[in-house]
């Protein structure tokens, strides 16, 4: 279960997080790979947020766009059909 999680994150091989065994620091060991995972999560979703303000950013600008646009064609139909008499 552990490998999945690490693979979500492109980090499959956990042997580089490890503490060498005669150290005898599990608790250490147990602490940071918690820390890492709870700092790779909080990232992952602080980019997940940051893509969707920047997609709502260009969503908003794409629709005053259209909402101009549209004002322009109402005000150009309008002038050709009263300018006409």
């Amino acid at each position: 279960m552990g490998t999945l999680f690490w693979s979500l994150f492109d980090l499959a091989d956990t042997e580089e997080l490890e503490v060498h065994p005669t150290a005898g620091m599990v608790f250490t060991e147990g602490v940071g790979l918690f820390l890492y995972a709870g700092y790779l999560v909080i990232a992952v979703v602080v980019m997940l947020n940051a893509l969707i303000a920047m997609m709502s950013n260009t969503y908003t600008r794409v629709e005053v766009c259209e909402a101009i646009a549209e004002i322009l064609t109402i005000r150009n139909v309008q002038l050709l059909h009263y300018g006409s008499f």
